[in-house]
């Protein structure tokens, strides 16, 4: 298979896993907020002929005991759905409003939902793992699930279904008179929904960079993209007066749009995995003070073409470049303290043709596994 159309193939299967959730999760997001303003209030065909049907036979039964035996059934439901609408209507009251309770039961699952929903856009701007899609549409499952289950048709159909001696029309109108919230459900959940994103959007604007005070300095501990950059990153060389002097693992993990990371001089650490799957990585520049790439540093960085490690290096950790397609050059300098390179360091570079490095360094049976590697040593040793 041509190489363009490999490249092209994987670029697209990153971009369908990713989108495809983050588009699903959209879609339901604004069939909540949007369906239920475009819904019609009209009844249906098919309800207004079991309507007939029902008016007769209840104006025929003697008491509402009688008229409750015939509701064992779905069919039997959606009549007593419009048995109980009907009575609503004959007190002037709209099935879109809620009993206060009820109201207040929406209210509390809708601001749980969009602190829910607020911490996964969060979730987002922090590059998490993927499953927190998963979380979500549950989280969305759920409430839909509550909010139509809780409202007045269905609230007051099971407190009737409990008191099948007493009068339909008396039991309604008890529960309801003075108990009605003419608050739209709709609209307040549209606002807090909307503010979510809103809050999400606002926080997360900018890149921010957390840092973790440690003996000597500090470290990057977490790194949030923002909406106006999340393509390039700089690290500045102080932070409250004190040098940065390393990146903990994981800080830019899964951030698939990152091209371009400037480091200062003054790290000295960066550990494991701290730029695993950084897909779109085209460039970064390694310290001169760090002495060691630790294991799956820059696995699945499959932009990243060249890579220039600095002289300070002693060790080239397992699955540090691993499945790094595009690296292309690799550059070690004969003064290099390179004295190993860990297990699958360089496996699956598939551009990689040659790399030379110092001739006592060690290298793992494994760490170009995979990969059309020619190993060349300085002094004219090669493998």
């Amino acid at each position: 298979m041509n190489e363009e159309i490999k490249k092209f193939l994987i670029v697209m299967s990153i971009v369908v896993s990713i989108l495809s959730p983050t588009l699903l999760y959209f879609i339901i997001i604004f069939w909540i907020i949007f369906a239920p303003l475009f819904k019609s209030n009209n009844i249906t065909t098919k309800k207004t002929t079991s309507k007939k049907k029902l008016k007769s036979v209840l104006f025929n039964k003697t008491s509402d005991l009688e008229f409750a035996d015939t509701l064992g059934g779905a069919s039997d439901d959606d009549l007593l759905d419009l048995i109980i609408e009907d009575e609503l209507k004959k007190i002037n009251i709209d099935k879109k409003y809620n009993l206060n309770n009820i109201f207040k039961k929406k209210l509390i699952a809708t601001i749980i939902f969009s602190f829910i929903n607020f911490v996964f856009l969060a979730s987002i701007f922090f590059h998490f793992p993927f499953y927190k899609y998963i979380l979500e549409i549950i989280n969305i499952i759920v409430y839909i699930h509550f909010m139509r289950k809780f409202n007045i048709v269905n609230y007051l159909k099971k407190e009737i279904k409990s008191r099948p001696t007493e009068n339909i029309s008396y039991i309604i109108s008890s529960m309801v008179t003075g108990n009605i919230c003419y608050i739209n459900n709709v609209l307040v959940s549209f606002v807090l929904i909307s503010f979510s994103f809103v809050i999400a959007c606002f926080t997360f604007y900018n890149p921010h960079i957390l840092y973790e005070k440690v003996d000597g300095g500090y470290y990057v501990r977490f790194y949030t993209a923002g909406i106006t950059n999340y393509e390039t990153v700089t690290i500045p060389e102080t932070y409250k007066d004190e040098s940065v002097i390393g990146i903990r693992g994981n800080v830019f993990k899964d951030m698939i749009f990152l091209k371009e990371v400037s480091l200062p001089e003054t790290i000295e650490v960066i550990r494991g995995s701290a730029f695993k799957n950084c897909s779109s990585l085209e460039k970064i520049n390694l310290p001169n003070k760090i002495t060691e790439i630790k294991g799956n540093t820059f696995e699945g960085c499959s932009s990243l073409k060249r890579i220039n490690i600095p002289d300070s290096v002693t060790r080239i950790g397992g699955h540090a470049f691993y499945g790094n397609y595009s690296l292309s050059s690799v550059s070690i300098s004969k003064n290099s303290k390179l004295g190993e390179i860990g297990s699958s360091a360089f496996r699956r570079c598939s551009s990689l043709k040659t790399i030379t490095i110092p001739k006592n360094t060690s290298v793992n049976e494994r760490a170009f596994k995979e990969s059309p590697t020619v190993v060349n040593r300085y002094g004219g040793i090669y493998e």
